[in-house]
């Protein structure tokens, strides 16, 4: 019996394995999973399987709508349970099976602009309790429609002024540009605007983009540092190049930090 034979004879509930090449003693005999429709119990029961799983892995990523036309008998509703269970992440499952994820890196992403604006909002509300983080961003969003960076500027400094001294003890996060650029990121994105970190252009990446109803902002940030050297890198690396034809008002925000004062120490602002 060949290969394109057992496949035959497995699909059609037929297969004998004793007439495939290399089985002998040493082989521990399985039983046919007639009538089983459920991956984790062929898995677990030591029945036969033809892995699938590799083309699972196929359709999940290569397509959206799949019409399964096959006749009875065919491993339907087997395979629709495979990927149920590829789904709900059964990782033990497909271990030694081609689907593995093995090295594999998946990224999860936000469902949609309210979850992310939300899960954004709450982060701010637990770094600076006293503040009302949902008013703090729709205000915010008003000031960019308005164009007002003064305005902005003085909602961010007195948000970084708002939180507790607690987070900073026995931990230099201060020192850190990280942190300041997450809260500027928590604050865009929990206004529901279009936030990109670290955004690639042709020579560099800006530290962070905001697309919104009234332009582009374009920002760079300096821990310990200038803004208007952070200014002058966004122009001479041609940050903003990739948004001009968009037609809308262009802003290129350079923001300075300060580990000392844990805050913002320059804001420089320039309107292409």
């Amino acid at each position: 019996m060949n290969r394109r034979q057992a496949i035959d004879a497995f699909a059609l509930g037929r297969f004998d394995p004793s007439r495939m090449p290399g089985y002998g003693a040493a082989m521990t005999p399985r039983k046919l999973p007639a009538g089983i429709q459920t991956f984790r119990e062929v898995r677990e029961g030591g029945f036969y399987y033809v892995d699938k799983t590799a083309f699972a892995q196929r359709l999940v990523e290569d397509g959206k709508h799949y019409f399964l036309s096959r006749p009875r008998r065919f491993g339907k509703s087997l395979f629709l349970d495979t990927l149920k269970e590829l789904f709900e992440a059964s990782e033990p499952l497909f271990r030694g099976r081609a689907g593995h994820a093995g090295d594999h890196l998946y990224r999860l992403g936000y469902p949609n602009r309210e979850v992310r604006g939300a899960l954004n909002a709450s982060l701010l509300g637990e770094l600076a309790p006293s503040v009302s983080a949902q008013s703090e961003c729709s205000r915010l969003r008003q000031l960019l429609t308005d164009h007002d960076f003064a305005g902005v500027e003085r909602l961010l400094r007195a948000f970084f002024a708002s939180v507790p001294h607690q987070w900073f003890i026995r931990n230099d996060i201060a020192r850190h540009e990280g942190f300041y650029a997450s809260v500027f990121y928590a604050h865009f994105a929990g206004a529901g605007l279009d936030v990109i970190a670290e955004e690639s252009t042709s020579h560099g990446r800006a530290d962070m983009t905001v697309l919104h109803d009234g332009g582009v902002c374009v920002f760079e940030f300096k821990t310990g540092g200038d803004a208007k050297a952070a200014l002058a890198q966004i122009k001479r690396q041609g940050y903003a190049d990739k948004h001009q034809h968009s037609g809308q008002p262009i802003h290129l925000v350079g923001v300075a930090f300060s580990p000392q004062e844990r805050n913002i120490a320059a804001f420089a602002v320039e309107r292409l």
